[in-house]
């Protein structure tokens, strides 16, 4: 736990392996508090690179996949969306694979703007998220996608100012567009502020 938290950027996979070995309940869940943005460490890349590790072990089981699965039905309240996608691409485990893109799937089907916020437009996972959604063309695809989307940024060229909702932005965002909400939503941006 205390080398999960202070190892941006290190190669720690060896001692994962072994407190995985020595106590695999603990091990995941510092793997799921590694990730968690809100009560956690919020890392994501040291998060990816074990997650991807513990899937592709050695030691894999029944046990592991299940807690894995729970980390990855978790995912979209721990970090992000896009963690799913990464996981469908980047880890070769079908069945790990197959949670992770229905998952992410769910959250499309919900009508999860984040999800679509996510969401890829073109390539092979495009096209297995289309077929999932049955989808059978990568036109009403875009179109799809695009029109689910809610973006700061889509708010902002729409001009819809006073529906923006300054507390639930991502902090790039609410940094990147400061002038902007002063110009344009002085009041209620000021009245955010205070």
């Amino acid at each position: 736990f205390y080398l999960a938290g202070a190892s941006r950027g290190k190669n720690i996979d060896a001692k994962f392996i072994a407190a995985l070995v020595e106590n695999q309940d603990e091990a995941l869940r510092t793997l799921q508090w590694l990730r968690d943005v809100r009560e956690g460490a919020g890392e994501r890349q040291l998060f990816r690179d074990l997650f991807k590790l513990t899937a592709e072990s050695n030691t894999l089981n029944a046990s592991i996949i299940t807690n894995l699965e729970f980390i990855m039905i978790k995912i979209p309240d721990l970090g992000r969306f896009d963690d799913l996608l990464w996981i469908y691409e980047n880890v070769s485990v079908e069945q790990i694979k197959f949670v992770a893109i229905t998952v992410f799937t769910q959250g499309l089907k919900e009508g999860n703007g984040l999800a679509y916020k996510w969401t890829p437009i073109k390539g092979k996972t495009a096209f297995a998220l289309r077929k999932l959604m049955g989808f059978h063309n990568e036109k009403e695809w875009r179109k799809h996608v695009v029109a689910n989307r809610s973006t700061v940024e889509q708010q902002m060229c729409a001009k819809d100012w006073d529906n923006i909702e300054f507390g639930k932005l991502p902090s790039v965002a609410s940094a990147r567009y400061q002038k902007a909400f002063g110009r344009n939503a002085a009041l209620k941006y000021a009245e955010y502020i205070q």
